[in-house]
């Protein structure tokens, strides 16, 4: 009776994942239905492709009012890390979702395996003082940062380093898609920035000596960022 009852137990539990939380069981548009245990009205959903992740807030005549893009990565098999913090995935299966964030309960339904895509603009002329305040940014971020850490933190540091390079990388999208950029202008971005990635990896970091050293301490201080650090000890992609 025992071991009936536990595969009972077993069973149950196993429902809550009657599908395995992965990019593809994630795809689609799922929109909020209970917040915190009440029912939820407003038309806001969580579309995921790939690895990114857009919070998509639709208007009532069903076009897209606001939408915050992001990436995100899963770990432990049902915690999803995103920059704003951990997903927790209770409940996973083809028409439902549940997940909990930092202290609140969300139930999405599934809408649609399709997500919103927004269309390709006609490339737009950025003025020369919008040009020059990006210049003045991007210099920005290849000057600023703080000490080295003291140890290194092999782990963290090219986890947090990939997640900058892949935001980056999906905001090259996102300005290609505002018209921003052209198509080979994102195609060469992406190519350096993917180069970049798979060139910093635990395996370099922890036998690493010299300025790669440094530049691995550098990313090992989470104020510091790849553009600084990489400008400040000149690492060199292979």
């Amino acid at each position: 009776m025992l071991k009936f009852a536990l595969a009972i137990l077993v069973f149950l539990s196993n429902q809550a994942f009657a599908v395995e939380v992965s990019e593809d069981a994630l795809k689609g548009s799922w929109k909020i239905v209970r917040y915190n245990d009440k029912p939820y009205e407003d038309d806001d959903r969580w579309e995921y492709s790939g690895s990114h992740m857009s919070q998509v807030t639709y208007s009532p005549d069903g076009k897209v009012h606001l939408m915050s893009p992001s990436v995100f990565y899963i770990t432990e098999g049902h915690l999803l890390e995103f920059d704003f913090g951990k997903v927790d995935v209770m409940q996973l299966d083809k028409k439902t979702m549940a997940i909990s964030v930092s202290g609140s309960d969300f139930v999405f339904e599934k809408i649609s395996d399709r997500v919103y895509v927004k269309p390709k603009a006609k490339e737009k002329i950025v003025s020369k003082e919008v040009a020059e305040t990006v210049s003045g940014m991007a210099e920005g971020l290849f000057g600023t940062g703080e000490e080295n850490a003291e140890a290194l933190n092999c782990s963290k540091a090219v986890k947090d380093t990939w997640r900058f390079l892949d935001q980056a990388l999906l905001q090259g999208e996102i300005n290609f898609n505002d018209g921003y950029s052209t198509r080979q202008q994102l195609a060469d971005s992406g190519k350096k920035l993917n180069a970049l990635r798979n060139a910093i990896n635990v395996k370099s970091c922890e036998s690493s000596e010299g300025n790669v050293k440094d530049f691995y301490l550098c990313l090992s201080n989470p104020d510091n960022i790849v553009l600084y650090c990489g400008q400040k000890y000149k690492f060199q992609v292979p």
